[in-house]
């Protein structure tokens, strides 16, 4: 090792932060409240489920892709369309049981989002007590684009 090169270590690193908080040229940390950690915490359930939703809609593909069926004209094997489809389809019992055991794990993790979404909107919006029906029709978000220059709104066609 050449007398040139930097050497870092932790003890180094702690002893120069000490000398700059000494000194007063570190600000604080910010620590978030109660409600950003319950809020944070949700967030990340969420996304927990998300996933486990997308793995359960593998497993079933990766059922179907093992046999010859057809894709599903539907696009969505979950939906109601979807799951009648896939009930119409021929597979072996073993592989029908798996498929209606992902769909039933997928019913209680849409459950389970539910609960935790409108927990989290609770959280977030405040006063947004009663979460929106869920056929409430929700508007597409809009980011400005050529056709309204950011200004105006439009709806898409």
């Amino acid at each position: 090792m050449s007398a040139n090169t930097n050497v870092k270590t932790d003890s180094i690193d702690a002893t120069v932060l000490a000398k700059l908080y000494a000194s007063g040229f570190l600000s604080e940390v910010w620590v978030p409240d109660p409600g950003t950690l319950a809020l944070r915490r949700q967030v990340t359930r969420r996304t927990q489920l998300v996933r486990q939703r997308s793995r359960l809609k593998n497993l079933i593909q990766s059922i179907l892709d093992a046999h010859p069926i057809p894709p599903c004209p539907d696009g969505n094997l979950v939906g109601i369309s979807g799951r009648k489809w896939l009930m119409r389809q021929i597979s072996p019992a073993d592989e029908r049981a798996a498929i209606e055991r992902h769909l039933g794990l997928i019913n209680q993790t849409k459950e389970a989002l539910t609960v935790v979404e409108a927990d989290i909107a609770v959280h977030a919006l405040p006063g947004f007590d009663n979460p929106p029906p869920d056929d409430f029709a929700r508007p597409r978000g809009h980011r400005g684009c050529e056709r309204c220059r950011g200004n105006r709104r439009h709806t898409a066609l």
